[in-house]
């Protein structure tokens, strides 16, 4: 996907040294140079800029800068606030271990997050989730919107990604808003309706799977303030 120049406004040389860091931070986390479960902020940021622009059509390469921005400042105050865990990118020391006045110095693109905090963060950043699952969703019933209360009410409490199989304990032990699941032996029951455990699994990964796993290329959207900067 490539810009039109006469649409595109281009990004300064600082902004585009960023990006162009987080590209290489990018292939540094794709070849596990960060290990299994530690990515650069700035890696989070681009992916989850993506994640809340699937469908975008954007080719003002500022505009899209901008949306990063306001991602990885978020991401930045909540490291200092201290509802995620970070870690400098050399030492790997733990940044909440440090004054205040130096996080603020040392948050950076390349700082290293836990890669388990990234349905918390997205959560945090986008609290209609359920949402932005329910979207993906071509075929909606009333059992894809009581999972996905569940699964929203798990995350809101324990700030952490349930398994299939906590999710559904949690749904067993619970209720929401809007649902109250009745256990059974081998399934839930709503409203007289019965789910089997493998058709719950079956659901579970096509609600949430993207939540489990980080994409491993550039989106478009980012390609279009390289593009765009080195014309």
């Amino acid at each position: 996907m490539v810009a039109d120049e006469s649409t595109t406004l281009k990004i300064n040389k600082a902004q585009f040294s960023q990006i162009v860091a987080i590209q290489r931070a990018i292939e540094a986390y794709n070849n596990k140079k960060f290990g299994e479960n530690l990515v650069p902020v700035g890696v989070m940021a681009l992916h989850i800029d993506a994640l809340l622009h699937p469908d975008s059509i954007e080719t003002d390469a500022l505009a899209i800068y901008a949306s990063f921005e306001r991602i990885l400042n978020a991401m930045t105050l909540m490291i200092v606030e201290e509802k995620i865990n970070a870690y400098d990118p050399i030492s790997r020391i733990s940044i909440q271990k440090m004054d205040t006045s130096e996080s603020r110095i040392l948050v950076d693109h390349l700082t290293l997050i836990h890669r388990q905090d990234f349905p918390f963060i997205v959560q945090e950043l986008n609290p209609k989730l359920g949402e932005l699952v329910t979207e993906k969703l071509k075929k909606k019933d009333e059992w894809s919107e009581c999972i996905i209360e569940y699964f929203q009410l798990y995350l809101k409490e324990n700030r952490s990604v349930p398994s299939a199989s906590r999710l559904w304990e949690f749904m067993q032990e619970r209720q929401t808003a809007n649902f109250h699941v009745e256990p059974d032996v081998s399934a839930l029951v709503l409203g007289g309706e019965q789910l089997s455990k493998r058709n719950y699994k079956l659901r579970f990964k096509k609600y949430f799977g993207f939540l489990h796993e980080l994409p491993t290329k550039l989106s478009p959207r980012i390609s279009i303030i390289l593009t765009s900067s080195r014309k």
